[in-house]
C-alpha cells in the first residue's frame, strides 16, 4: 500500500469515536472525527470542517483552487507520526466466496455501491469482485471490537489453482502521533490478533 494514501487519511482524519450505525455514515464522518476528537463542541467542529471541505472541493473543482487545506494544526498532529504495516496469508478449504462473506460479516467492508454514494470517498478505495474466483478489497475499516482502532486494510482473497478451498493475503495498516496516539499501536498481542483474524477467513 502507498504510504502516502495513508497518512493522507489520518491528516484529513481518522475515526475514533464509536461506529455510526451505517458504512456509509461511516465513510462520510470519517476524515473529521480525529481533527475534532479534542475540541469542546465536536459537532460543531465537525460542521465547520465539513464546511471547508465541501468549500475546498468546489473551488478545486471549478479550477479556482488547486493547493490544500491547512488549518495550522498540521504539524502539531503530525508530530511523533509513525505508521505500522504488517502482511499475513494463509490457505484453507473454505471457498473463496464463503471467505468473502466471512470478511464482510466480521468487517463490514463498504460495497461499491455504498461507495458510490458516499459525499466523502476514500482515497485508495477498491473493492473488486469476481464470484467464485477473487475478490480485491482496499478500505478504512474501525477494528472489531476496538472501538480505538481505525486500520487501513488491502484484502484480496483467491480460489485456489487446486479448484479446492482458496488463499488469503492482507496488508494492513494504521498510525499513530503524540496528539493521536493509538493505543493499540505497539500492541503485539493486537497485531497477532488480526493476522488470525484474516487467516481464519479461509480455514
Amino acid at each position: 500500500m502507498k504510504r502516502n494514501t495513508f497518512a493522507a487519511l489520518l491528516s484529513l482524519g481518522v475515526l475514533l469515536n464509536p461506529a455510526p450505525a451505517c458504512a456509509l455514515e461511516f465513510l462520510d464522518d470519517m476524515i473529521y472525527s480525529v481533527k475534532c476528537a479534542g475540541d469542546a463542541n465536536v459537532d460543531a467542529c465537525k460542521a465547520k470542517a465539513r464546511k471547508e471541505y465541501e468549500d475546498y472541493a468546489r473551488k478545486k473543482q471549478s479550477g479556482e483552487f488547486t493547493g490544500t487545506i491547512d488549518d495550522g494544526g498540521s504539524e502539531q498532529r503530525n508530530k511523533g507520526y509513525q505508521e505500522r504495516c504488517e502482511q499475513t496469508n494463509a490457505s484453507g478449504p473454505a471457498s473463496v466466496d464463503a471467505a468473502y462473506n466471512r470478511a464482510m460479516n466480521k468487517y463490514r467492508f463498504p460495497t461499491p455501491e455504498q461507495y458510490a454514494k458516499a459525499k466523502y470517498p476514500q482515497p485508495g478505495f477498491n473493492h473488486g469482485r469476481v464470484p467464485g474466483v477473487r475478490y480485491d478489497v482496499a478500505t478504512q475499516v474501525k477494528y472489531p471490537g476496538y472501538a480505538d482502532v481505525a486500520m487501513h486494510v488491502d484484502l484480496v482473497l483467491i480460489k485456489n489453482d487446486t479448484g479446492a478451498g482458496s488463499t488469503v493475503r492482507a496488508e494492513y495498516c494504521m498510525a499513530t502521533s503524540d496528539k493521536y496516539p493509538n493505543p493499540q499501536f505497539h500492541n503485539q498481542a493486537f497485531w497477532k490478533k488480526v493476522a488470525s483474524d484474516f487467516r481464519s477467513l479461509v480455514r
